[in-house]
């Protein structure tokens, strides 16, 4: 799948990651082989790859988060969704700096028995797991000052029954 990040600004180095007001992604359908088609607005493009994060299913989640040691999260998921795209990338970054953190992904879509387990009713849906025991849910806006900010949180209350 091929999403597309795109700005209204002049500036083609303006196209972030984080969505301002005249900012997103869409997902760019294949009019043929090398042509895209793009809607008139877009004046500048950037290709957004998705970080590779290690995908569960209903048959592993509760093994390997379980067996996973120090700090997970796990974002739920869709195909369809934008941005999980910036969530992704978001917690990848966070991951990168914070040792013995591990970010894993499920796809909401494939494994709606996880989603209803979880209760998730909206996408992104992030949990916090710490030496396998549930914290919560993570619940701030998209940027590395509060996503730490709300770990620290969550990590220092007593661990929860899972969903």
């Amino acid at each position: 799948m091929v999403w597309i990040g795109f700005t209204l600004r002049d500036d083609p180095e303006a196209c972030p990651l984080r969505l301002g007001e005249n900012e997103g992604f869409f997902h760019a359908r294949p009019v043929s082989f090398r042509c895209y088609y793009f809607p008139r607005h877009v004046r500048y493009l950037k290709i957004v790859t998705e970080p590779e994060l290690t995908l569960l299913d209903q048959f592993d989640f509760h093994h390997r988060i379980s067996d996973t040691r120090g700090t997970a999260l796990v974002i739920f998921t869709g195909p369809a969704c934008g941005s999980c795209i910036a969530w992704k990338r978001l917690l990848h970054d966070y991951a990168t700096r914070a040792s013995g953190t591990r970010v894993f992904e499920v796809d909401a879509e494939r494994d709606l028995a996880l989603a209803r387990e979880f209760d998730v009713f909206h996408l992104p849906t992030i949990f916090l797991f710490r030496d396998g025991e549930f914290h919560g849910e993570l619940q701030c806006e998209a940027g590395l000052a509060a996503v730490q900010s709300a770990i620290r949180s969550l990590l220092n209350q007593e661990p929860q029954e899972l969903p």
